[in-house]
């Protein structure tokens, strides 16, 4: 049987970039070997009279496309040589314009390319684009610790590149927010170090690398969560150059993933520069450090992976929790020590009382907002219903509600539950294993957990009787919780997780999470098993 090859898919989780490998055709190919481009006859005959295009350089746009001592620099132009060497012919690159000033000449035919450009409707009524060869995702980058989301800039000022796809975006869909234009990222971020602006949004390996090369560092960075910036780079070719876009398509489907992991290498790893979080305190948060150079924390002892205690040699802390702490404690020169308790409940009460600073995973509830200040979550994960695998797949709560459901006692999620659904029957337990155990054993019709302890509790102890059934339509977002008497640690602390790269978050989570217990089966997914479709 013979497999069509779409999108061979490369990930980099250095400032979320992306790299795509263009689809080849209907053979299974040998990805690292030299692909054949299949040009007409009219198409060699276009290349045989134009031996040389015109592409988009600008000035201020690294890692990708940015000119330094009068050269062209940076991914998106050696990939773009790339293409040329394959089709034997030059680029001549155009430097010295705005970004709207380049849009003007290509629109009129005065430059055949662009680079790194994102697909818009309004674009494609004058460009032809290319399939995707990188991706972005876009973050809020501003010195004000209450911004996470957009919607908290209602009324503010973002400074934005004019004529870019965040502009675009931002008036459209944000229109209480007041732009600032300006013509770079670099000046995007120097009106928000000046006081110009509120904040700014770009490509968050971008933003970061520009700050650490001018050294302009802003406190916190924000992914905002928005599928639609999740965007994609193409190439685009100008109004008279459609058959220069389908050769360039040809070419990109020669590029194989030997020669796009050498561009990574190159470009994605060197480019995006982590931000160092002592650059963003202030001398009040710098004084208190100095001062307070021990931060002592209470955990849920038995919860594996995300925190847990090993008693067998003292008092151990262990998890995704300690090493994310570690991990700041390093970059702040500051140690956390765990304080011992017996369990969630206890560790709580700690915190209240002041015996210890933080609780390093806990959900924003209003029964801890008495005592405690919330950095924002840094943990974010699905909740999975897990029931015996012979139940047959569930599509939401609801199907289970009115069935026994497995709890560790003092969760946050109890309280939810019941707040959303008052005839809830929730079966309390001493810890996470017994919850499992419960729906194991048949004293619980189901449990709700993430996945990465879902996979833990049912690997490690061997219950194979039970499984994933279905998710719920809610997430834990899990922050670190600070006494609330301590406004500069929790300051300290957000500034901290902000400057954490994406990569370190995902070494330290598959260190931690081993093999995942299977997902679950909807049949409903299957057309053949579905009676709606043909």
């Amino acid at each position: 049987m013979k497999y069509l090859v779409k999108n061979s898919i490369i990930l980099c989780f250095l400032g979320f970039v992306f790299i795509y490998a263009a689809p080849t055709d209907t053979k299974t190919l040998n990805m690292t070997q030299a692909i054949p481009i299949q040009l007409t006859k009219k198409e060699k005959y276009f290349l045989k009279r134009h031996p040389v295009v015109t592409a988009h350089n600008e000035l201020d746009f690294p890692p990708y496309n940015f000119n330094k001592n009068g050269e062209a620099k940076g991914f998106s132009i050696d990939y773009l040589n790339l293409l040329a060497k394959k089709l034997g012919i030059k680029v001549k690159y155009i430097s010295g314009y705005t970004w709207s000033e380049f849009m003007d000449m290509t629109r009129h035919n005065q430059i055949d390319v662009m680079l790194n450009i994102m697909r818009t409707p309004e674009r494609e009524k004058f460009l032809h684009f290319t399939q995707p060869y990188a991706g972005t995702k876009k973050a809020i980058f501003t010195n004000e610790s209450k911004v996470q989301t957009l919607r908290d800039l209602d009324g503010k000022t973002i400074s934005v590149i004019k004529g870019y796809f965040m502009q675009h975006f931002l008036k459209a869909y944000y229109p209480n927010i007041h732009l600032k234009l300006e013509k770079n990222a670099r000046d995007c971020i120097i009106s928000v170090k000046n006081g110009s602006s509120d904040a700014t949004a770009g490509s968050s390996g971008i933003m970061r690398y520009l700050m650490k090369q001018n050294k302009l560092y802003l406190a916190y960075g924000q992914l905002i969560n928005d599928r639609r910036l999740s965007l994609d780079l193409n190439i685009a070719t100008s109004p008279n150059q459609r058959m220069l876009r389908n050769i360039l398509q040809k070419a990109m489907y020669s590029v194989t993933n030997k020669e796009l992991n050498s561009l990574k290498e190159k470009w994605i790893g060197e480019g995006v520069l982590n931000i160092p979080v002592a650059e963003t305190l202030t001398k009040k948060e710098l004084a208190y450090l100095h001062k307070k150079n021990i931060i002592k924390m209470c955990i849920d002892p038995d919860w594996e992976p995300i925190e847990f205690a090993d008693r067998g040699d003292g008092y151990v802390t262990k998890g995704i929790s300690t090493d994310t702490m570690k991990t700041i404690g390093e970059n702040l020169n500051i140690t956390f020590e765990g304080v011992e308790t017996k369990d969630w409940s206890e560790s709580q009460r700690y915190l209240k009382e002041k015996k210890c600073d933080i609780l390093p995973t806990a959900v924003k509830t209003k029964e801890r907002e008495e005592y405690a200040r919330f950095t924002y979550p840094y943990m974010d994960y699905k909740l999975a219903i897990i029931t015996k695998e012979d139940q047959g797949f569930v599509s939401n709560l609801m199907d289970i509600i009115d069935k026994p459901i497995a709890r560790k006692k003092g969760s946050a999620l109890i309280t939810k539950l019941q707040d959303l659904y008052p005839a809830v029957d929730i079966v309390k337990s001493k810890d996470a294993l017994e919850s499992f155990q419960m729906v194991d054993d048949g004293r619980a019709y189901s449990t709700i957990s993430t996945l990465p302890v879902a996979s833990h509790y049912i690997n490690k102890y061997n219950l194979k009787s039970i499984g994933i059934a279905g998710y719920t339509d809610m997430r834990l977002q899990l922050s670190i919780a600070v006494h609330k008497d301590e406004p500069l640690l929790l300051s300290v602390l957000n500034k901290a997780l902000a400057t954490i790269p994406q990569e370190q978050h995902k070494l330290i989570y598959d260190k931690w999470v081993g093999r995942q217990v299977a997902q679950p089966f909807n049949y409903l997914y299957f057309p053949n098993l579905n009676p709606k479709c043909n």
